[in-house]
């Protein structure tokens, strides 16, 4: 687990807010608070160079350089000390924007696996629709040569309802797919839920349990059934 950095205080602040600074000293003899320490962490340094580092137009930290040597830096250092510093930061920009790119193409190729997968459960609807509709018929000849009660007669309309459950589930795939037309028609809301009760326990765990709560009352709607489950 990675945590969060300390925000910048003291001298690193101000080098944040108004730029690069020199500090020589003759006689270290004590660190200065709130920077980090060069080399030997109990050793005070004579010369540090502190510049900050510019990204996106903000700054995103500070280059820092020490030395133990008293006045080894001059005036002309921090510049060139800052200059270093601005090509880390456009560095920081490349790995940024090529990051952000890389974050883009996923997106996308996740986008174009969707569209396809939707294409693909468009087709395949397609085909069982059609052989869905075989079915149906058939049942409707058989229901209307058997006589009525009879065990043929019920089973015949046990495969005719089951059909009719496979077509509602082609119908989600088609309009998953964005292969279907809109087709508006006036619906009841609780119908619609119910309906898709299997459908929900299906899809969760044993550990979920599913009730749905119809409302009282409530005002018909057209739409689309398809597009409303």
């Amino acid at each position: 687990e990675r945590n969060a950095p300390e925000p910048p205080t003291g001298l690193y602040r101000r080098i944040m807010a108004q730029g690069g600074e020199l500090i020589l000293r003759a006689q270290p003899t004590t660190l200065i608070p709130g920077t980090v320490p060069f080399g030997d962490a109990a050793r005070p340094s004579a010369a540090l160079m502190f510049v900050p580092i510019h990204s996106r137009g903000h700054v995103v930290g500070v280059l820092s350089v020490q030395s133990y040597t008293p006045q080894a830096y001059q005036e002309p250092d921090v510049k060139i000390l800052q200059a270093l510093a601005d090509q880390s930061g456009g560095t920081f920009d490349r790995i940024w924007a090529d990051a952000a790119l890389r974050q883009s193409e996923a997106r996308l190729f996740q986008s174009q696996k969707l569209e396809t997968v939707g294409k693909l459960a468009g087709g395949i609807a397609h085909e069982f629709n059609s052989i869905l509709t075989t079915i149906i018929g058939q049942c409707e000849f058989l229901l209307g040569d058997l006589p009525a009660g009879t065990p043929l007669a019920r089973h015949a309309s046990e495969i005719s309802c089951a059909a009719a459950q496979a077509a509602t589930l082609t119908r989600q795939l088609l309009a998953y797919g964005r292969k279907q037309l809109l087709q508006p028609e006036t619906l009841d809301l609780n119908q619609i839920l119910a309906g898709l009760a299997g459908m929900f326990r299906s899809l969760l765990d044993d550990t979920v349990e599913t009730r749905i709560l119809p409302g009282a009352a409530l005002h018909t709607v057209k739409a689309d059934a398809s597009q409303l489950e």
